[in-house]
């Protein structure tokens, strides 16, 4: 690293203004290392040290510096005119008490539902990273656009700045390898050169999640993708139990993923479904409804309690209280097929 990119880097730490004294700022990417395409989660700590209560200014900006290339500010979504101002925090509520710590989580759960950066397609790219995280009052599109990244806290009312935090992405090897060309194509079809979520509706994207789903399951893109697993014509019909068998499938291949408390969520859902199957007419066996409801019961009242995200603690409770008791079956009162 050069003396002069060196001296740049730490005067942007040390000319960060703070929203009080006291107060700071960690980003921990989860996983820190991953396959090109494939989003990791970001946690956001803040830690306020002060006597009195700080609010978070609501919108934030990701500085990405590259190894072999230089700084720039991560877009957020597909928003063109909105390329940087939708990244926001995950709640309202942005108030940290004095002499305490919250964290924000941006949860890494599809290829295209996961922090809006990864969307970006320079961050799909292999490659090593530095990330900050900037948070910065109201601002105006054009302001970020034309700002250099190294020069943003000197025209821009950036408030709090993150620490540093490494992401390493990988070349995709063996299958993976095939899988990622696949994506590229997607891409290319849509006039890029480079993957971004942008174009996972192209030409070929259903055939692309089943093969991947039921033929390459230990692929580090299947937990990403495993979410839109359906039928791939009007034609077809997937049983529920056979949904929850690919599904699971995924699941046990990858217990690490980000994406494991939706894939949860997900089988809960569809054991739901395999037990309004099991009861419905053409089938009518209360016993297996019984088992699969009770299946379901237990892993939503296990993701009510330990999800680390707040939505998916509260979707689990909400559903959760619409699963019928065995008693509700043996009067037929179950919920009417299809509903959750």
């Amino acid at each position: 690293m050069s003396a002069t990119r060196a001296l740049a880097i730490v005067t942007i730490l040390l000319s960060a203004a703070p929203l009080v004294a006291g107060s700071s700022a960690s980003l921990v990417l989860e996983p820190s290392e991953v396959v090109a395409g494939t989003p990791a989660s970001l946690r956001l700590t803040i830690s306020n040290d002060g006597d009195a209560d700080i609010v978070v200014p609501e919108r934030l900006l990701l500085r990405v510096i590259p190894a072999t290339a230089s700084a720039f500010v991560a877009e957020w979504g597909g928003g063109q005119e909105h390329r940087f101002s939708n990244a926001v925090l995950p709640t309202d509520d942005r108030r940290i008490p004095a002499h305490s710590t919250r964290d924000f989580l941006f949860p890494a759960y599809a290829l295209d539902e996961s922090a809006g950066w990864f969307w970006d397609p320079r961050l799909n790219a292999p490659g090593t990273y530095r990330l900050q995280v900037l948070f910065v009052d109201r601002y105006n599109e054009d302001d970020v656009f034309h700002t250099r990244a190294f020069d943003l806290e000197r025209t821009l009312p950036v408030r709090l700045v993150s620490s540093e935090s490494v992401l390493k992405i990988d070349v995709p090897r063996g299958a993976d390898a095939a899988i990622w060309t696949r994506m590229l194509e997607m891409a290319r079809e849509q006039g890029s050169q480079m993957w971004s979520p942008l174009y996972r509706l192209g030409r070929g994207w259903r055939e692309y999640v089943n093969d991947v789903v039921e033929n390459h399951p230990e692929s580090a893109y299947a937990p990403f993708v495993v979410g839109r697993y359906s039928e791939r014509s009007a034609t077809e019909r997937y049983s529920a139990e056979e949904r929850l068998k690919k599904i699971r499938r995924v699941l046990d291949l990858h217990p690490a993923t980000p994406a494991h408390e939706r894939i949860e969520l997900l089988l809960a859902g569809v054991e739901v479904q395999a037990a309004q199957e099991a009861e419905s007419v053409l089938h009518r066996d209360v016993n297996r409804a019984t088992q699969f409801y009770e299946r379901a019961r237990a892993d939503y009242q296990n993701l009510a309690k330990t999800a680390a995200d707040p939505k998916i603690r509260q979707l689990s409770r909400e559903w959760l209280d619409r699963i019928p008791t065995s008693e509700d079956l043996r009067r037929g009162d179950g919920p009417p097929d299809g509903e959750r």
